[in-house]
C-alpha cells in the first residue's frame, strides 16, 4: 500500500477488503453446508446479499461525509465579496447533518454574514443542498414511496431498506415540499416526439370521490376530484356489428356490469387532476397541454370524451368549442341493460334487446331507439322500479342525443369510449386515495395527486430534475466564484 495515500483512501480501501472478504467467507461456507447439512442456509445468498447491503449503506454514507469533509466546511478566508457585498466569517464552524439514502450525514459548515445581518453559506451553494435536511435523492424515494401506498407503510418500507427510520408525517412534508415545483415544471416539460403521436387528438374528463377530513374547505365525508387527460389515438374504423359483438354477446360480457372496450391505440397519455383547484382550471390545463401538442403534430380533429355529468359538457364547450363531443358509449350500455331487464325477464332476451338497440344506436338511429323504448314501456305496462328504469335510459337519451352521432364516429375512426380517463380514474385517485381508513386533508390530497399525475404520465425523472434546478436557483441566486 502507498504510504502517502491520504487515511480518508486507507479506510475506504479497508472497508471495500472487509466486504470482499466476508463474501469469500460466505461462498466458503455455503460449499461446506452442502456437504454437512442441506437444510441448513449458513453462508446463503440471502443473508450474503442483506449484509453486503448494510455494509454498503456504510460505505456509502462514508463516502457522502468524506465529500462534504472535502468541500473544508465552506470556509472561504476570512471575508468574502459577493455581488458587491461583503460579508464576514463567523468565528465557529455551525454542525449540521442531512439524510441521504445511506443515512444521516453529519457535516460543518462555516456562514458568513454581511452588516445587514444577510448570510451566506458557501458549503451549501457548491454542494446544491436543499431547503429540506434531506438529499434530493432521498426525498425523491420518500415521494415515491409516499404516491404509491400509504404514509405508514412507505415508512417500514424505508426504514427496512434504507436502515432509517422517518414519520409519517415528514414523508408527507417531502410531498407537499415538491408541489411547489409544479408550476415550473408544466412549464419547462418536454413535448413527446411528434413520430410517435396519432393523428387524432383526444381529452378526457371524469370525477371520483375521496374520503376528506372535514375543514372550511369541505363539510361532508368526501370530495370529488376531476382528472382530465389529453393523448393521441390512430383513427380505427369499425362497424357497429363488431363492437356490439364485443360488448354484448361476448362470453366475457356480463349483465350490466360495465365492459371496458378494447384500447383504441391510445399513446403519450397525460394526466391531470384536482381536489382543491376549480374544475375549470384542470380544463385549462388539459386545453393548453393539448393545443401544444396537437399543433406540435398537425392535428386538425379533437375528439372530447365524456359520461353524462351536465356540467363538464358545460365546460368541455367552453374550453373546447370546435371538438368533436362523443358519450361514452359503455354509459350508454349501461342505461341500455337496465331498461332491457326491467322490459325482459329472461336474460337471454334481455341480451338480444340490448344487442339490436345498440346496432341501432351505433348506426345512427337514435330516435328508433328512443321511440321503441315508450311503445314497449307503454305495451308492457310495467310500473315502480322497472320503469323508472326504462324512463331513465329514454331521458338520457333524449338529453344526449347529439353527441350520440356514432355512425360518424366509427366511419371517421375516432375513439367512443372513456376507457382512457375511467382507468386513470381508478388508478390515479381510487388506488391511492380511498385506501381502507384514509381521509385526506384537502392540501396533503391536492400534492399526493400532482404527483401520482406526473408519475402516470411517464415524467417523473423530468420533474425531479427540473424540480432540483428551480430550487437551486431560489436558493442560491448569487454566483459563487471557487478557486480551483
Amino acid at each position: 500500500m502507498n504510504k502517502d495515500q491520504p487515511q480518508e483512501l486507507v479506510d475506504l480501501q479497508e472497508k471495500l477488503s472487509e466486504i470482499f472478504w466476508y463474501v469469500k467467507s460466505q461462498a466458503k461456507m455455503a460449499r461446506h453446508t452442502l456437504r454437512l447439512v442441506s437444510e441448513s442456509s449458513s453462508g446463503d445468498l440471502d443473508d450474503t446479499e442483506r449484509r453486503v447491503h448494510k455494509q454498503l449503506q456504510e460505505l456509502g454514507q462514508q463516502l457522502l461525509g468524506q465529500y462534504l469533509k472535502d468541500l473544508l466546511y465552506g470556509d472561504m478566508g476570512y471575508r468574502l465579496t459577493l455581488e458587491g457585498q461583503e460579508y464576514k466569517r463567523c468565528h465557529r464552524q455551525r454542525p449540521h447533518s442531512i439524510l441521504s439514502i445511506f443515512g444521516l450525514i453529519p457535516y460543518k459548515q462555516s456562514v458568513y454574514y454581511s452588516s445587514s445581518g444577510t448570510s451566506v453559506r458557501p458549503l451549501a451553494m457548491m454542494a446544491n443542498l436543499p431547503e429540506r435536511e434531506s438529499t434530493y435523492f432521498a426525498q425523491e424515494a420518500m415521494a415515491r414511496l409516499g404516491v404509491e401506498d400509504t404514509f405508514r407503510e412507505s415508512q417500514d418500507f424505508y426504514a427496512d431498506f434504507f436502515g432509517h427510520s422517518l414519520s409519517p408525517r415528514t414523508i408527507e412534508g417531502v410531498i407537499g415540499d415538491m408541489e411547489v415545483s409544479y408550476p415550473d415544471h408544466e412549464n419547462e416539460k418536454a413535448l413527446p416526439e411528434p413520430v410517435t403521436e396519432e393523428k387524432i387528438g383526444a381529452v378526457s374528463f371524469d370525477g371520483k370521490a375521496l374520503p376528506v377530513v372535514k375543514s372550511e374547505q369541505t363539510t361532508g365525508k368526501t370530495r370529488e376530484a376531476l382528472a382530465g387527460c389529453v393523448y393521441t389515438v390512430a383513427a380505427k374504423e369499425r362497424t357497429a356489428e363488431e363492437i356490439a359483438h364485443s360488448l354484448v354477446l361476448s362470453k366475457k360480457s356480463s349483465g350490466n356490469k360495465e365492459e371496458k372496450a378494447k384500447p383504441n391505440g391510445a399513446q403519450n397519455i397525460e394526466y391531470y387532476a384536482s381536489v382543491t383547484k376549480p374544475k375549470k382550471e384542470v380544463f385549462h390545463s388539459v386545453r393548453e397541454r393539448a393545443r401544444q401538442r396537437f399543433a406540435s403534430c398537425s392535428i386538425t380533429t379533437t375528439v372530447c370524451l365524456l359520461d353524462g355529468a351536465t356540467c363538464l359538457w358545460r365546460l368541455a364547450k367552453e374550453y373546447f368549442p370546435n371538438a368533436v363531443y362523443v358519450l361514452d358509449i359503455i354509459h350508454v350500455l349501461d342505461y341500455l341493460w337496465k331498461a332491457a331487464k326491467a322490459l325482459k325477464e329472461d336474460q337471454d332476451d334481455a341480451r338480444d334487446l340490448v344487442h339490436t338497440y345498440l346496432i341501432a344506436i351505433l348506426k345512427g338511429r337514435i330516435d328508433g331507439v328512443i321511440t321503441g323504448l315508450r311503445i314497449r314501456l307503454a305495451k308492457n305496462k310495467i310500473s315502480g322500479k322497472r320503469r323508472e328504469e326504462v324512463e331513465a335510459a329514454i331521458q338520457y337519451f333524449e338529453n344526449h342525443r347529439n353527441f350520440m352521432q356514432y355512425d360518424t364516429y366509427l366511419k371517421k375512426g375516432y375513439p367512443i369510449a372513456t376507457g382512457v380517463i375511467e382507468s386513470a380514474c381508478g388508478h390515479l385517485i381510487k388506488d391511492r386515495m380511498c385506501k381502507a381508513g384514509a381521509k385526506w386533508r384537502m392540501e396533503g390530497a391536492e400534492s399526493v395527486l400532482k404527483l401520482r399525475c406526473i408519475k402516470a404520465s411517464g415524467n417523473w425523472r423530468n420533474f425531479h430534475k427540473i424540480r432540483k434546478q428551480s430550487e437551486k436557483k431560489r436558493l442560491y441566486p448569487q454566483a459563487l466564484d471557487v478557486a480551483a
